[in-house]
């Protein structure tokens, strides 16, 4: 049997809105969904809180050629709803006023409201349930209600838990208040361990793990760059194992530490966290996080929590993330011809001999020609850009694996991370870091609601090749500058090409015996190299 029938409706033009004619016959259905149908089929408009308890409430509607208001008086007598037409086609629902008690039956109701350590609660709201009357407290925590005989006295107070008694004559109702630890401690968990809501000022921002979650980054300060307000993440050297660096609200000092980073509790690396392994990174950019924190905490403070297990049922997640980098803006090389030009103009000027001759700026525009015999040795004429050959991209990969699960008494999560990180020269040499990172988060009842194990467990190890040193700059790098675009990789008898003692960009980088570098000025500054590391 279909609970819904048909509706028709006819409304002649000449005739109001208020008396036009409706034939509706609904049963047991929503009120939302009979004043939707009379909506559908009228120009009528409905407006009211979605929240009104009568508009969930299922009513029945008979109607035959009846007017808007015999329809509305059927709907709003079951539903306890009260109505209003406005300007002939708007109808406003609002929750039926209930019938306050005659005055005699109330009786004066006097008491105290006091804390857990008897002093006076100052500002309580005490009320009849039910109903619209209510009085505060004063200075002594005294308070006096009209109340009907029988009828339930709620108190009120931010900080405490709801008190509530019942009114008998004309006797004194006092309560004593209960403090609402879940309202002081809701939280923000901050410090090395909780701290109460009432103890945190300043500003609070905050990451979820669905924005760290499936992203191409190696650590945690990737994933805040771009999200926080006053938070500045700086990009590092981009070599392996280089990471960028947070500043929040600016650089405050001359011997700038940075921001306090507390890990579980705990203070440690943000970049030796596995992102994967985050449940959320929130970060305390007032100052005054110094309050909790100490002087330490005068940069801000990040916060960093790990996940836990949250499924009822054994969980295994395993995710992978492969991605190819490269430089977005490098030096542009000079090509060959400009740079002999250049360099014997520079020879000029020092009151030396020019380094290429006519004949070897001619072969350097002969394509087919890379290198003129010169005694024991040669004089270049290749065009090599040696910057965009060796800066041209480099691989990342990710690998996590965890296991979690979570029921009454017990929850756990294991995981394991592995970030193989290639720099630009990988392909021609040391180039890399790797870090690998296990975690473990238990927690257990031990007895139910009196004794708790909780564990955090971490180990983070990393490795890292990389070319050896010239002073501060590598090997790669160094060389590039001295080798020139004239220079080839190979010359032309097949060996790496080499200007007297000056060291070939890609075979410093790929053999491991000592390299030397040979300085603008023809010296060997520091002598040789040793081998990479």
């Amino acid at each position: 049997m279909k609970k819904m029938m048909s509706l028709s409706l006819l409304i002649a033009a000449s005739v109001s809105s208020a008396s036009a004619q409706i034939s509706l016959h609904m049963s047991d259905r929503p009120v939302a969904e009979v004043i939707k149908q009379i909506e559908k089929s009228t120009s009528y408009r409905f407006f009211y809180n979605s929240n009104l308890d009568g508009m969930r409430k299922n009513v029945n509607v008979s109607a035959e050629n009846q007017n808007i208001d015999e329809i509305m008086n059927q709907i709003c007598r079951q539903a306890d709803l009260s109505y209003v037409i406005k300007d002939g086609k708007q109808i406003v629902l609002t929750a039926k006023e209930k019938q306050s008690e005659p005055i005699q039956n109330k009786k004066v109701i006097k008491g105290t409201v006091l804390d857990p350590y008897g002093d006076p609660v100052v500002g309580a709201t005490v009320r009849v349930k039910g109903t619209n009357l209510a009085a505060i407290t004063d200075i002594n925590g005294n308070y006096s209600i009209q109340a009907p005989d029988g009828s339930t006295i709620e108190v009120t107070c931010i900080g405490y838990v709801t008190g509530k008694g019942k009114a008998s004559g004309d006797k004194p109702l006092n309560f004593n208040m209960e403090e609402d630890d879940n309202y002081l401690n809701e939280v923000v968990v901050v410090g090395y361990g909780s701290q109460k809501k009432v103890n945190l000022t300043g500003s609070v921002e905050n990451i979820s793990a669905k924005a760290i979650e499936n992203r191409p980054i190696r650590s945690v300060t990737d994933a805040i760059q771009g999200q926080m307000a006053g938070v500045t993440v700086q990009s590092g050297t981009g070599q392996p194992g280089q990471f960028s660096s947070i500043k929040i609200r600016g650089n405050t000092s001359v011997n700038s530490g940075g921001a306090l980073v507390i890990i579980d509790g705990l203070p440690g690396d943000i970049n030796l966290v596995n992102p994967q392994d985050i449940e959320s990174v929130s970060v305390l950019k007032d100052a005054a996080s110094a309050a909790i924190y100490g002087a330490r905490a005068a940069e801000g403070v990040i916060l960093i929590t790990t996940r836990q297990g949250t499924d009822s049922k054994v969980k295994v997640e395993y995710t992978d993330n492969f991605s190819f980098n490269k430089p977005t803006r490098i030096v542009k090389s000079n090509n060959s011809y400009d740079h002999a030009i250049m360099q014997n103009l520079a020879y000029t000027n020092a009151g030396l001999a020019p380094n290429f001759s006519e004949k070897a700026l001619e072969a350097i525009l002969d394509p087919s020609v890379t290198a003129l015999p010169n005694g024991n040795d040669w004089i270049y004429t290749a065009d090599t850009d040696w910057i965009s050959m060796m800066f041209d991209h480099s691989f990342q990969q990710t690998h996590n694996l965890a296991v979690s699960k979570a029921s009454e008494s017990l929850r756990y999560r294991f995981s394991a991370g592995w970030l193989d990180q290639d720099g630009m020269f990988s392909e021609y040499g040391p180039d890399n870091y790797d870090r690998y990172t296990l975690r473990s988060n238990v927690n257990a009842d031990l007895v139910k609601n009196k004794l708790n194990f909780d564990s955090k467990m971490t180990y983070t190890g990393t490795t890292s090749k990389t070319a050896a040193q010239f002073s501060s700059w590598t090997i790669p790098y160094i060389t590039m500058i001295q080798a020139g675009p004239n220079m080839p990789v190979y010359d032309p008898n097949g060996n790496y090409a080499r200007y007297r003692m000056q060291a070939n960009p890609i075979q410093a980088l790929k053999e491991s015996h000592y390299v030397c570098i040979r300085l603008a000025d023809g010296a060997l500054n520091g002598g040789c190299l040793p081998p990479c590391r």
